[in-house]
């Protein structure tokens, strides 16, 4: 995965984790435009990571953090000026400025976990119910 994020100047980090007897991506990355269609992206990697490893990845998940700092959320959408004034970030930021139904929130390494078991005890795989919900 590092080789091939390599190709890219994003600051990215990518581990692989094997849950369950499935293969998952987390990538974590600055908020850029480029991912904007990570479904591609992503496509490319899997393959990517067949060719070179042999593996098949069942899902990728993406975070795409902002600065943390003593602020809320609504102070953060707040900001005139986004980190490395990206025009993607600012465009979000907007957005979450104008629509004060706007929501976005991080879930904890547990959150995920109990989310992933409670697919396992008998909720469908995405696969399975044709619907895309990697968490984008």
């Amino acid at each position: 995965m590092n080789e091939y994020f390599a190709r890219s100047s994003a600051a990215v980090s990518a581990q692989c984790h094997l849950v369950h007897g499935r293969f998952l991506i987390l990538i974590e990355s600055e908020p850029l435009k480029r991912f904007r269609y990570s479904h591609i992206v992503e496509a490319s990697l899997i393959s990517h990571v067949d060719k070179a490893l042999g593996l098949h990845v069942h899902s990728v998940f993406w975070r795409f953090p902002l600065p943390t700092g003593d602020a809320s959320s609504r102070a953060t959408a707040d900001t005139r000026q986004a980190p490395h004034e990206d025009e993607y970030v600012i465009q979000g930021l907007r957005e979450a400025k104008t629509n004060p139904s706007y929501h976005v929130a991080e879930d904890s390494w547990d959150q995920f976990e109990k989310a992933q078991q409670s697919r396992a005890v008998g909720l469908p795989s995405p696969a399975e119910d044709g619907k895309d919900d990697r968490g984008r």
